[in-house]
Parts: structure tokens; sequence; C-alpha cells
């Protein structure tokens, strides 16, 4: 199991940003993360994001190293 840098960074009082994706697109993923971004939420509620295009954009936010929260 991976240490989830987004939880210690908020057990250390530490601010963290991050922003939605409302597109199945692992580019903007990976841009999020590239850009210094501490997460990123994956909207699959009013988005067209569905559970086909996960993988894939897991994939990307662990390349990033930004964590995907879903």
């Amino acid at each position: 199991m991976y240490p989830n840098r987004l939880k210690s960074l908020l057990r250390d009082g530490q601010p963290v940003f991050g922003t939605f994706v409302s597109l199945p697109e692992p580019g903007i993923v990976e841009a999020i993360g590239y850009a210094g971004y501490d997460f990123v939420i994956l909207d699959m509620e009013h988005s067209p994001i569905d559970f086909s295009a996960l993988p894939t954009l897991l994939a990307a936010a662990e390349a990033a190293g930004v964590v995907p929260l879903v």
C-alpha cells in the first residue's frame, strides 16, 4: 500500500490544493498532477466519467503523483 501524501499533509496541518475533473481524459489528470496540485476529484456524478474510464484516470494520477478522489 502506498503512503497517502494527502493524509500526511492534512495531518501535519498543511494546506492542500485540488480541483475537479469532469472529462475522461488522462492527460488532464496528469497535467493537474504535474502542475503541483495535491489531489484531483474525479467527478462521476455530474460528468461523462464512468467506470470504464477509471483505470486510465487512476493510472494517470499515480504517474503524476496526485491523489485521486472518486
